[in-house]
């Protein structure tokens, strides 16, 4: 059912591992903005298998994981060697790189494309055109610090690496429709305030910007809070950033969807939108922030912004 290959660094193929040699619990998660979380097995075999190996497994004839590896403990007993295998999801080979100190005014579309073309086996072919350009300093910055810097103020998009090592960044657009009952056998909703502003001032270079929103005002009262950011050179830029903020600092309605192997879960991306039918909660092209996937179920996390939402809807 399960398929485990082993590639080098530079993706050239060295074993396929047999799954009677594997304990793994298949279990892993995915984030929007980012791409798989990290994995651990135990390999009963004798393959030699390196540090900074990537790992491949498929469900069947389908990717669902890839990432690299970053811890190798082998354990020696009365049941023989193993090696316990720990892998990180394919963002992380960007830590390791120093970025240039540049100040750029330029599409963002373009810097994620230089980003993950600067490391061979990355495909960039579904980074889309964002909509507006930006003006962005790096200093003493990774190549993974960057791109972090970039997706602050990108929010109204998402960015993921799918088990191919395909680069998406596009619009929230592709749905998911469940059915309570169905394929969808637990919804759990949590609010949170904790970190909840409704009047914000952006501060950058000798200006500043604010938004503020009345009618939440006139509800929870006003929280307001001024953020500094000197990276940011124009004013495109500082609009963008402060949608973000408002996105980041809105009250925020956390969704839990229990899904089972009804449906093809595996096929479920961060970065995509969820309805469900069949129940009270008003549950419509919301989007995915994180995915926990096991063998025959996943969590999917959803999480309501206000802002994002409204950016949804436009399209």
């Amino acid at each position: 059912m399960f398929n485990t290959k082993v590639y080098d660094k530079n993706w050239i193929f060295k074993k396929t591992l047999s799954e009677k040699l594997i304990n793994c619990s298949y279990s892993y998660s995915a984030t929007v903005n980012g791409g798989f979380s990290g994995l651990t097995f135990e390999y009963f075999g004798d393959v030699k298998i390196n540090h900074r190996d990537r790992v491949k497994i498929y469900k069947g004839n389908i990717a669902i994981y890839q990432g690299f590896v970053i811890g190798i403990t082998k354990i020696v007993n009365r049941e023989g060697i193993k090696q316990v295998i720990s892998c990180s999801g394919m963002i992380g080979v960007l830590a390791f790189m120093p970025y240039p100190n540049l100040s750029q005014t330029i599409n963002p579309s373009q810097i994620l494309r230089s980003l993950f073309s600067g490391f061979g086996g990355f495909d960039t072919s579904q980074i889309q055109e964002y909509h507006s350009h930006i003006s962005i300093k790096s200093e003493n910055l990774t190549y993974l610090g960057m791109l972090q810097e970039v997706l602050k103020i990108t929010k109204d998009w998402g960015l993921f690496i799918d088990a191919e090592n395909k680069v998406w960044f596009s619009p929230y657009s592709k749905s998911h429709t469940l059915t309570y009952g169905l394929d969808c056998f637990s919804i759990d909703l949590t609010e949170d305030s904790s970190n909840y502003y409704n009047d914000i001032v952006l501060k950058y270079e000798k200006w500043e910007i604010e938004k503020k929103d009345e009618s939440w005002i006139r509800t929870y009262g006003l929280n307001k809070i001024i953020v500094y950011e000197s990276q940011i050179k124009d004013q495109t830029t500082a609009n963008l950033r402060l949608q973000s903020l408002f996105q980041e600092k809105s009250l925020i309605k956390t969704y839990k969807i229990a899904v089972n192997n009804q449906y093809e879960f595996e096929k479920i991306k961060p970065w995509e939108l969820i309805t469900i039918k069949n129940t009270d909660h008003k549950i419509i092209r919301k989007a995915i922030k994180q995915i926990q996937y096991w063998q025959h179920s996943a969590v999917i996390t959803l999480e309501s912004y206000q802002s994002l939402e409204h950016f949804i809807l436009q399209q």
